[in-house]
């Protein structure tokens, strides 16, 4: 009998991998089972693609115009299934587990996320790109002076401009 559960041990342990978890190893198999569908699938694939127009719709491209909005509708659907789930779990039938959001992808995650990030409340100091201070800056300009004397140059050359425009359309006159 103490061979018996010997062998059992032995058997659990040559199953054991080493170098991989549970997630590794689901991921492994989904994309096995992804590549076998792909190989059964035909060569040529045409617009009529069901799988293919789904996968291209649910991509999410930067500078997309319609990005947030798509993000939007993913975090109502999601938040919505999240309910459902708890109802379900109220009423006995399951409840979702710590693991619930094993099958969502790192971009379904995101969107997720809340939208809102902290920012400075102060007002910035100007720059040619635009870019607010992170919002631990404590108001403290800590430039060489660069930034200012050229925004300082362009004011004057935009003034020079309109100066001299005006000075020759109030000379046509004549």
């Amino acid at each position: 009998m103490d061979q018996k559960s010997g062998n059992r041990a032995n058997d659990e342990e040559s199953k054991m991998e080493w170098g991989g978890g549970l997630v590794q190893k689901e991921a492994k198999e989904a994309r096995k089972d992804d590549l076998a569908k792909l190989a059964a699938a035909p060569f040529a694939r045409s617009r009529d693609d069901e799988e293919m127009n789904q996968h291209l719709r649910n991509r999410e491209r930067w500078g997309d115009p319609m990005l947030s909005m798509i993000r939007r509708k993913k975090r109502k659907k999601r938040k919505k299934e999240i309910d459902r789930q708890l109802q379900e779990g109220e009423k006995g039938e399951g409840t979702p587990g710590a693991r619930g959001t094993e099958d969502t992808s790192v971009a379904e995650r995101d969107a997720t996320a809340p939208e809102t990030r902290p920012y400075y409340q102060g007002q910035p100091w100007p720059n040619r790109y635009g870019i607010l201070p992170g919002y631990r800056w404590d108001g403290v300009d800590r430039a060489n002076g660069w930034e200012q004397k050229r925004m300082l140059h362009l004011n004057n050359v935009q003034h020079r401009k309109k100066v001299g425009y005006k000075i020759l359309t109030a000379n046509s006159d004549l």
